[in-house]
């Protein structure tokens, strides 16, 4: 395992936290709809956000989305994913 000062980190666009890559989902604009990256592999902007729906409903509630991804997101797709 890599030390901790060797992982990446990044800001969940939620919280505005800073954590450890691998403890955030990878979302991504496909056309202009959300959808949630599970290998963090697809090509692209990304945003990370922390599998919690207060960190989704902030994002929402601050357009957090519309300004990462520099346009209008419609984030109903993935708004099962972070329901219980």
């Amino acid at each position: 395992m890599p030390a901790e000062s060797n992982l990446p980190l990044r800001t969940c666009v939620g919280c505005r936290k800073r954590s450890a890559k691998e403890g955030l989902v990878r979302l991504v604009l496909i056309g202009s709809q959300l959808q949630v990256d599970e290998d963090a592999k697809q090509d692209g902007r990304g945003a990370y956000l922390h599998n919690s729906l207060n960190c989704f409903e902030a994002a929402l509630n601050r357009s957090s989305f519309d300004r990462s991804f520099r346009k209008k997101v419609d984030a109903s797709g993935v708004q099962n994913f972070f329901r219980p």
